[in-house]
């Protein structure tokens, strides 16, 4: 995988700033247009199958969640960076119930510090700063809760998610389904109905740890292995091909 020398500087910017802060996250993501429901399979058995069927046998959990999000621009598929979360299945089917429900939700903001894209393989690197639970600001919290609340339309993203751990605990990959759609609440975004994409997302977790024996150079050339491999099964190529017609990473 050939890598540019600004963005290999960038990425080992965004693992030393990682390092020095623990709120921090630092995570890559795989342009979705290129992603297919068969290699998002291919991924998922390539981690986690053992070594003897060609895997990597990494550990892995399944999640079921549901994100509400605002709408910062109707003219696009634009959202706000704090995020109301419902996890558990049990827990989505009493909110679809009764949106107004005392269920159990976590509220999750972050700030963008930084990004960069790397157009030739439709890559996206960014840092964010997640917010302190205690700072997010109560009001937004409101929006997020109340429905039918100025005719404000909310984005509603339902996943399936599985969590996949690197064996150094390094890294964690998330695969997720998604089933995306907008209305003033669940049920009128009919999230259900709505046709799956995927996504591919590998984030640097070494910050949370109390130790790691690697440095910034070796965790880059470690993360990019990663992405070697996850591309090489997405493009069905053992020689990687650069993107000529994405200019953009989505």
């Amino acid at each position: 995988m050939e890598i540019e020398n600004d963005i290999y500087n960038k990425i080992l910017e965004f693992v030393s700033e990682s390092n020095k802060n623990k709120s921090y996250e630092f995570e890559v993501r795989i342009g979705k247009k290129t992603l297919t429901e068969e290699n998002y399979i291919k991924v998922f058995e390539k981690l986690t199958f053992p070594s003897n069927n060609n895997g990597l046998g990494f550990k892995y959990s399944l999640k079921n969640m549901l994100d509400v999000m605002l709408i910062k621009d109707v003219s696009e598929d634009d959202f706000e960076n704090i995020r109301m979360t419902i996890n558990g299945s049990e827990n989505i089917k009493k909110y679809w119930i009764n949106s107004e429900s005392d269920v159990e939700k976590e509220f999750i903001e972050k700030e963008k510090l930084d990004r960069v894209d790397d157009k030739n393989f439709n890559l996206r690197y960014s840092l964010n700063n997640e917010i302190d639970k205690q700072n997010i600001m109560e009001k937004n919290k409101n929006l997020l809760v109340k429905n039918n609340v100025n005719n404000i339309n909310k984005i509603f993203r339902l996943k399936n998610r599985y969590s996949i751990l690197s064996d150094d605990g390094l890294f964690q990959f998330d695969l997720t389904s998604v089933k995306t759609s907008k209305g003033k609440n669940f049920r009128e975004a009919n999230v259900l109905k709505a046709v799956p994409t995927f996504e591919i997302e590998i984030e640097y977790i070494g910050n949370k740890m109390e130790k790691v024996n690697d440095n910034n150079d070796d965790i880059v050339k470690k993360l990019l292995t990663y992405i070697n491999i996850i591309l090489a099964i997405v493009q069905n190529n053992n020689i990687l091909v650069k993107s000529v017609v994405s200019s953009e990473v989505v």
